[in-house]
């Protein structure tokens, strides 16, 4: 809860543009409270509740290096992507370097809405 809270003050001052002093006012009070619910858990780690930490620990690498990695891919892929700009009149202009058509070759979509088609797929 308290991570929910700090992660809702950098939503509200980013996002909603709201300034710190007010974001500060208007989450102190409920991080407070859950500062005081966090204390009385911290207790128990020692009888067991290690083991849900353990698992959040786990999970929450899992979900960083899940991040990353489709950061780092995105970036690789995006070096070698052909820009819907450069894409365009290459395929409507006949000349020696527009993309040959040939059976069973196929343009490969991507989410990336500047991007529309893989270097490797063109012959």
């Amino acid at each position: 809860m308290v991570v929910t809270t700090l992660m809702a003050f950098e939503f509200v001052r980013l996002k909603w543009n709201w300034p710190q002093t007010l974001a500060i006012a208007t989450l102190a009070p409920l991080l407070a409270l859950e500062v005081v619910f966090l204390g009385a858990n911290l207790l128990k780690i020692h009888d067991g509740g290690w083991v849900p930490v353990m698992m959040a620990t786990i999970f929450t690498i899992v979900m960083w290096t899940w991040r990353r990695g489709a950061a780092i891919l995105f970036d690789k892929t995006r070096r070698i992507d052909v820009p819907l700009k450069t894409f365009i009149p290459m395929v409507e202009k006949k000349s020696d370097h527009a993309p040959v058509q040939v059976p069973g070759v196929a343009i490969f979509l991507t989410g990336d809405p500047e991007t529309r088609l893989r270097r490797c797929c063109i012959i």
